[in-house]
């Protein structure tokens, strides 16, 4: 373990981290940054032991405030913190699928009204969330079909209504609306193929 940087003048405090240093520890962790009265607190850098990097606010030795943590994998969150967890409003971008997640988060989950967009931003599932999942009333947006209704832990479940389109002839576009009580279908699953939902029985509505 090392210190380089500033140290309180006051006799009080002599010796101790005050303004700004740089703080290395025996276990990968490296922090950068602010200190005051021997804590992280204010701006800083902070190099974790997974080797993720968070750049922003401290406060009283903990991340909590505004700032960027990125990870290893290219995994990506912006937003808000509270003792170093995702909480508040906040950005996370998933690397690996290209998701993007936009909206409110408690304990590092996504809590509350967000969206979660796909590729290139065309398709996407808005609503409240509950454990990462979409919760009660929602909408889901693809291409070229539209659900909008109810959800229980991330699935269609309960009244809801689809809706396709095709282009014919610009500008003209035909429509396809089902409207249905679904039990637990998995989310985009009645989006591939309305003709299979009409084979079943369901009503639908032209």
């Amino acid at each position: 373990m090392s210190y380089n940087g500033d140290l309180a003048n006051v006799r009080a405090h002599a010796g101790i981290r005050h303004g700004q240093g740089t703080y290395t520890y025996s276990d990968f962790y490296k922090y950068e940054g602010n200190w005051s009265n021997g804590v992280k607190d204010g701006k800083g850098k902070f190099t974790l032991a997974d080797l993720s990097v968070y750049e922003g606010d401290f406060l009283d030795g903990e991340i909590t405030g505004e700032g960027v943590r990125t990870y290893v994998n290219g995994n990506v969150y912006k937003g808000s913190f509270l003792n170093g967890e995702r909480c508040g409003y906040g950005e996370f971008l998933d690397a690996k699928n290209g998701s993007t997640y936009k909206g409110s988060w408690m304990n590092n989950k996504r809590e509350g009204k967000g969206k979660l967009t796909w590729g290139e931003g065309s398709d996407f599932v808005e609503g409240v969330f509950q454990n990462h999942k979409v919760q009660g009333m929602g909408i889901e947006v693809h291409t070229h079909c539209v659900y909008k209704g109810e959800f229980k832990e991330g699935k269609y479940d309960g009244k809801g209504k689809v809706r396709w389109s095709q282009v014919l002839s610009p500008p003209l576009r035909s429509y396809l609306i089902l409207t249905h009580t679904w039990h637990g279908s998995p989310l985009r699953s009645p989006l591939r193929s309305p003709q299979a939902h009409f084979r079943a029985g369901s009503t639908g509505e032209t």
